[in-house]
């Protein structure tokens, strides 16, 4: 027969129950009873903590909100300034842009003729002090080996500087 106690809060007798490894000292009802505010206490602090971290997150998407509002204006207002603008203005912005980029190719192609051409003085005033430095008993073959070598470097940067020019433009 099971073992009777008074419960420890309203004092009713009631069986001694072995919940988990221990023996009761409540009855039943008053397990329940306690289970339950505690429980509820328990929900309570939760949704307060739930509450606080909702309102911080809501704060900051209202934050957010508010600035992609004023972006959103900006780019309607920019868009409005642009729609604003006549066609011919346009196009005359479109003309100006084509001209641009027309005198700088041109200024490109100048300024690789002006290298190539300072290239080629430079080789021919070399080939001069060559001649001029060598003896009547200089061979020809020395000089059409140098002139061979100092083409096959001609041809070398001239490939140089048509790959820079193809990059570049």
């Amino acid at each position: 027969m099971p073992r009777l106690i008074n419960c420890a809060r309203c004092g009713e007798i009631t069986p001694v129950e072995l919940i988990n490894g221990r023996h009761t000292k409540n009855c039943k009802e008053c397990r329940e009873l306690h289970n339950n505010k505690t429980k509820q206490n328990k929900s309570k602090e939760e949704e307060k903590s739930d509450t606080q971290e909702e309102e911080q997150p809501q704060e900051e998407q209202e934050e957010e909100q508010q600035e992609e509002e004023r972006q959103e204006e900006q780019e309607q207002q920019e868009q409005q300034t642009e729609a604003d603008k006549p066609i011919k203005q346009l196009l005359k912005e479109i003309i100006t842009n084509i001209k641009c980029l027309n005198e700088l190719q041109q200024l490109q192609h100048e300024q690789t003729t002006d290298i190539l051409k300072n290239i080629n003085n430079k080789i021919d005033n070399t080939i001069n002090n060559i001649n001029n430095t060598t003896t009547a008993g200089a061979s020809e073959k020395d000089i059409n080996e140098y002139l061979k070598k100092q083409q096959t470097q001609n041809k070398i940067l001239v490939n140089k500087l048509d790959c820079i020019i193809k990059a570049i433009t």
